[in-house]
């Protein structure tokens, strides 16, 4: 059940720094990198924590998420480079 919670938890954290980030390539570069740091750096200060709440299994599960939260900001940090600079207002009245 807590797999499901982790997975459900940074699916929604991804799709929401992809929706937020629209036409956005130094927005998205910058919460791209920012979702990495915390996918590294969050994990060993949350392991005893859920290490003794849940035992091996809520480890392995933690661990499934946030790999599963890395490889989706390293699938925005490369959607970065792919994204429109942001529209200026003057271009958007024109269209």
């Amino acid at each position: 059940m807590i797999l499901v919670l982790f997975i459900f938890y940074f699916i929604i954290i991804i799709s929401l720094a992809t929706c937020f980030t629209v036409r956005r390539r130094i927005r998205r570069t910058i919460v791209s990198i920012l979702l990495m740091l915390y996918a590294v750096f969050m994990y060993p200060w949350l392991v005893p924590m859920v290490g003794k709440w849940k035992g091996l299994d809520g480890v392995a599960s933690l661990m499934l998420g946030h790999f599963l939260l890395l490889i989706g900001a390293i699938i925005l940090f490369i959607a970065s480079f792919f994204t429109e600079k942001e529209v200026k207002r003057a271009d958007r009245l024109e269209d």
